[in-house]
Order: C-alpha cells, then sequence, then structure tokens
C-alpha cells in the first residue's frame, strides 16, 4: 500500500508516518517545514518513505502513481496564530485542502483522510460535542478546518472519493514539541521542569485530552474501514476520550510527577476561547471502532507514558 502524508514532519503526520512504515507501507512526506516547531524525526524508521519539501498549496501540481490513501495533516494550526496570521490560515487551510482534493481527482487515489478539530464545534452549548451537535467556529482556523471539511464532503461525492474525517481533541504524548502556539501539555512540562511558573488562562477550562497512540489507532482505523469498503464512504467522527479535565487539574498533576517546585499562576481568558469547556461524546467512535476505542488511556496514564520523553525534549 502506497499513501502520501502532507504535514509529516508534524506531530501528528510523524506519529502516521512511523505507524505507516511500521505496518510495511510505502510512504511519501510532503511538508514545507513552516513551523520551527516541527520536523521529520526518521530514527528508528523501517520501510520505504520519501521526504519532500514542499507547501502543500504546490501539491496540486504533481503526479504520482499508485497512491492508495492520501493523509492531510498540513495546516496552519492554533486560534492565538490564526488571528495573527489570517491570510496564511486561510492559504493553508484553504488553498492546500483544494489542492490535496486535486491531487487525488488526478491521480486516482481511492481514500482521503481529512484532519478536522474540536475546533469546529466553537461555542456549541452541547457538553459533551457530539458529530451532529451545532457547529459554530469563530477564528479562522476553526472556520477553515470546518471549510475544509465541507469542501472535501462536496468534492469527494463528486470524484467518488472515500472521505475519513476524523475529529482531534487536544491530541498530545512523545513527539509534541513544547514552543510558541504549541499546546498546554508540552509547554507545561516545559516550564515544570524548569521551575518557571505555570499560567493558566481562566479559573474553569477544559479540554479532552487524547493521547497520540490513540489518535493514530483512531485514524488507521477509518482508513481500512474506508479501503475495505467496496463502495464510497465518508466518515465523520470525534477520536476523544469523552473525559473533561481541568487545566488546573492537568498542571497540578505535571508538577506532581515532575515533583516541580513551579507555581501555578491564574491569568485572565483569553479574548477568542468561545468554549472554555470542551469535551468530546465518543459514541459513535466506539460503534465504529470498538478495538480502537476500547484500550484508550486516560490523561494520567498518558502524562506518565510521556514523561521520559518530555525529560529529553524539554532541556
Amino acid at each position: 500500500m502506497k499513501a502520501v502524508v502532507t504535514g509529516g514532519a508534524g506531530f501528528l503526520g510523524n506519529a502516521v508516518v512511523k505507524r505507516l512504515l511500521r505496518n510495511g507501507w510505502d510512504v511519501v512526506v510532503i511538508d514545507n517545514l513552516y513551523d520551527q516547531t516541527c520536523r521529520f524525526i526518521n530514527d528508528g524508521f523501517e520501510g520505504t518513505y520519501r521526504f519532500v519539501n514542499m507547501d502543500v498549496v504546490d501539491m496540486v501540481d504533481m503526479a504520482m502513481v499508485g497512491v492508495d490513501v492520501v493523509f492531510h495533516f498540513a495546516a496552519h494550526y492554533a486560534n492565538v496564530r490564526s488571528l495573527e496570521e489570517p491570510m496564511v490560515n486561510v492559504k493553508t487551510n484553504m488553498l492546500g485542502t483544494m489542492s490535496v482534493l486535486e491531487f487525488c481527482k488526478k491521480n486516482n487515489v481511492s481514500t482521503l483522510m481529512y484532519a478536522s478539530s474540536s475546533g469546529v464545534y466553537g461555542d456549541s452549548e452541547q457538553l459533551p460535542f457530539t458529530e451532529d451537535a451545532r457547529i459554530c467556529p469563530s477564528t479562522p482556523y476553526e472556520v477553515t478546518k470546518y471549510a475544509g471539511e465541507i469542501l472535501c464532503s462536496g468534492y469527494c461525492k463528486i470524484f467518488n472519493i472515500s472521505l475519513v474525517s476524523p475529529r482531534f481533541f487536544n491530541v498530545y504524548g512523545y513527539g509534541d514539541m513544547p514552543g510558541d502556539f504549541r499546546a498546554v501539555v508540552p509547554n507545561f512540562f516545559r516550564l515544570a521542569l524548569r521551575g518557571d511558573d505555570i499560567c493558566i488562562t481562566g479559573d474553569n477550562v477544559s479540554r479532552d485530552f487524547t493521547f497520540i497512540d490513540d489518535v493514530v489507532h483512531g485514524v488507521l482505523s477509518g482508513t481500512k474501514k474506508a479501503l475495505d469498503d467496496m463502495s464510497r464512504v465518508e466518515i465523520v467522527y470525534n477520536i476523544s476520550t469523552g473525559q473533561e479535565t481541568f487545566i488546573l487539574d492537568l498542571a497540578e498533576e505535571i508538577k506532581r510527577l515532575i515533583k516541580s517546585e513551579s507555581k501555578i499562576v491564574l491569568g485572565k481568558m483569553r479574548s477568542w476561547d468561545n468554549a472554555p469547556r470542551r469535551v468530546g461524546d465518543n459514541t459513535k467512535y466506539k460503534k465504529l471502532f470498538p478495538g480502537a476505542a476500547k484500550n484508550m488511556r486516560d490523561v494520567a496514564d498518558g502524562l506518565v507514558d510521556s514523561l521520559k520523553w518530555y525529560k529529553g525534549a524539554c532541556k
């Protein structure tokens, strides 16, 4: 089997590349290395892969034979970053996705995996978020991720491409580097290891944290289901634990694991954060992929599994 992975140097894409190679796939990685915290980690790889330094927008002109699946992770991510760089956000997330769709059409790709986000729910009042909850994104990042879902759905129907669109909920774990615009888990680990203050924005903020290995399993379960089906399929599903973790509790747990002397400082709520509490309903996921959902880690176990890596990465 042959796959193209856009954004394959990023946290999620890189993890999927490694798993595909272990499973014997032939893999082509597309990434322009725009984000300095992401890099193509090829240590311990087994199998055949090729790295192409390219902006996803330019994929439209690529010709490639025998591609079974495109895993589309390339994105300009983070809500704050999208507010600071809105034009880059729209170019990458919209034109980039259109470029991927054209690549799939021109090269007769049977299946597309589009990496969506829990951000598409925006300020939906329903908690936990189900796949049929009201969609109300607000930041450029949230809007473009949902617009990408709609664009992929329409285009794939017209050109008979199977579509798998998992909505990720706060993925964390080894390989996720700290830095500007990065997630709270790697940044909290770095601050705690240094003994620096850990700032929390808002006193009642929560997220549904999903471990990287479980997310990879969920992604590959979806694409396998599409490949095994003789007809075109379209699947949208949350990959989440269904467990709400408050950010204050997360910071306390990371401090406890490290035995850190860091102080926790409470800051103001971020002006753009229209969903201070966020947790995903994974009922549909459990029905679709009971094997994948069976052994999902809770956040306490996932943090323990990540600790050794962060001690090395956050020096």
